[in-house]
């Protein structure tokens, strides 16, 4: 589905009318749907879209190809920066994760300045993975990555 007929059902459905696929492409500039006759419609509109590279880019070699099964105790949650190295990150994050089972280190772990002094060593390794958050959720030994939160991605259209 492209993002054209995506907003061009949410238009339909919202406003109740029908809403035809304006650009044909055999003329640059045009606007993507409209509303009403060709010649004066009631409403044009250009459907247009924002997507972060690195975060879509981190998310498809990681989070997006679901839980991993590690040599662990506990299924845990862990909150990757955009951009984080992903090649390897499983590894790495198996030993890591083994070690706070062991030490007891299990729930709502932020990677932020409390845990860098209460415990250095455990930040410095999280932080250099790009990891922001780490919590063990329920013991059984899955690894489910996700990316920080930001203002959300969805396709934005406007009517003209």
């Amino acid at each position: 589905m492209t993002v054209e007929s995506w907003a061009q059902k949410i238009v339909q459905d919202e406003l109740r009318e029908s809403v035809v696929v304006h650009d044909d492409n055999s003329q640059p500039s045009m606007y993507d749907l409209r509303i009403g006759p060709v010649e004066s419609p009631a409403i044009a509109i250009e459907c247009t879209g924002a997507v972060d590279k690195v975060r879509t880019e981190t998310w498809n070699v990681g989070p997006g190809r679901g839980p991993l099964t590690l040599a662990l105790r506990g299924d845990w949650t862990v909150i990757l920066k955009p951009g984080a190295k992903i090649k390897g990150l499983a590894q790495r994050l198996e030993a890591i994760l083994q070690g706070c089972e062991r030490e007891g280190v299990l729930s709502a772990v932020h990677v932020d300045w409390r845990l860098k002094l209460s415990n250095p060593k455990l930040f410095s390794t999280l932080d250099s993975k790009g990891v922001t958050f780490i919590s063990c959720f329920r013991v059984a030994g899955k690894l489910l990555t996700m990316l920080e939160r930001c203002g959300g991605s969805s396709p934005t259209w406007t009517a003209t």
